[in-house]
């Protein structure tokens, strides 16, 4: 599949990464500048100056208004073109076409489509990230691979004992998936094993001992994602509050057709665990950025410019773990055919 969820909210960053300089990012295929207003409001316009076509990311933030760094006009937010240096006569053509942007939850969300219809009632929550009992870690990468690779990635956990040797050569899960309406699920029930290098450091407490494991990852389209790792020492109910929790958002935004914007974090209870953040981040950014990235990286080459691996011929062979991705590209292309007949 080659085109995108158009009416939709899409991850454009982590909030705290929009300071005052201005952020270029390609979305679906779109060049992005992003800014914060005079009011510290988050705001997205066409990387593109209308006088000369030049990049707006290339210049500078005046007063909340993002000055061209080739002559000088300046943009508000909402693309009015408000400053002229030359005549002071404002083109009635000098309009750059802009975003909505929302902020919420520490994350900036952006819609590509319609703006009549960019609803922030219809943006996925992560209340956990602004819960003070919570230490959260955070990362974001660049994925040279389709977005529907990153999610099938996600979607399907049976990778780790083979990619991520530090979650456990031993974590051997029973897989089940849920559907529930636009919403999949992977479930993963794991018998107790030997703690891994994951668990040893997040919670010290189940160090050298053996541990129950229940994950679940969502997914929702068109490519808003969370895990939740739920651990315990054997005989712990851990999924009824004993034991230890991981809330780990992971949310994808397609740059392009072959490029993607990997947006992850990893959370854990403040009174459950002693790790410092830098140990929590090596530990996860290992598994996302050097072990996930080059695989998919390797994937998409091999499928050259095919980016639809379930297009291909011969088709993909099918394992159990993949029965939820198949199902998300299979919702994901329903909304998409039927944005297109409603447009």
């Amino acid at each position: 599949m080659n085109s995108y969820l158009n009416n939709a909210w899409y991850m454009a960053g982590w909030a705290k990464d929009l300071q005052d300089t201005p952020v270029a990012r390609e979305f679906l295929e779109t060049p992005v500048v992003m800014f914060r207003d005079a009011g510290g409001s988050p705001a997205a316009l066409y990387d593109m100056c209308p006088h000369r076509f030049a990049p707006l990311s290339r210049g500078t933030l005046v007063e909340g208004q993002i000055q061209c760094g080739y002559h000088g006009l300046r943009f508000a937010g909402d693309g009015r073109c408000t400053h002229n240096p030359w005549t002071g006569r404002l083109p009635p053509s000098a309009q750059v076409q802009s975003f909505p942007m929302v902020e919420q939850d520490g994350i900036l969300w952006i819609w590509m489509g319609d703006r009549d219809r960019a609803d922030p009632d219809r943006i996925i929550r992560y209340p956990e990230l602004a819960d003070g009992d919570y230490r959260f870690v955070f990362g974001s990468s660049q994925v040279n691979a389709h977005y529907e690779l990153v999610t099938d990635n996600l979607l399907d956990l049976l990778h780790s004992p083979y990619l991520h040797p530090g979650f456990g050569a031993d974590w051997r899960p029973e897989y089940k998936y849920r559907v529930e309406g636009d919403t999949v699920y992977s479930d993963y029930r794991v018998p107790p094993y030997r703690g891994s290098e994951f668990t040893d450091i997040l919670w010290p407490q189940t160090r050298g001992k053996m541990v129950d494991d229940f994950e679940s990852m969502r997914w929702n389209p068109p490519c808003t994602l969370e895990l939740r790792i739920f651990i315990g020492v054997e005989g712990m109910k851990v999924t009824e509050g004993e034991g230890f929790i991981n809330i780990a958002p992971h949310i994808v935004t397609p740059a392009n057709k072959t490029s993607t914007h990997y947006f992850w974090g990893s959370g854990i209870k403040a009174s459950e665990s002693t790790v410092t953040d830098e140990a929590h981040l090596e530990i996860v950014s290992q598994a996302f950025d050097a072990e996930d990235a080059p695989m998919l990286e390797a994937v998409q080459r091999r499928l050259g410019g095919n980016t639809d691996i379930m297009a291909r011929k011969p088709r993909p062979v099918a394992l159990p773990g993949d029965t939820s991705a198949v199902h998300a590209r299979n919702i994901l292309k329903k909304l998409i055919k039927q944005e297109k007949q409603t447009t």
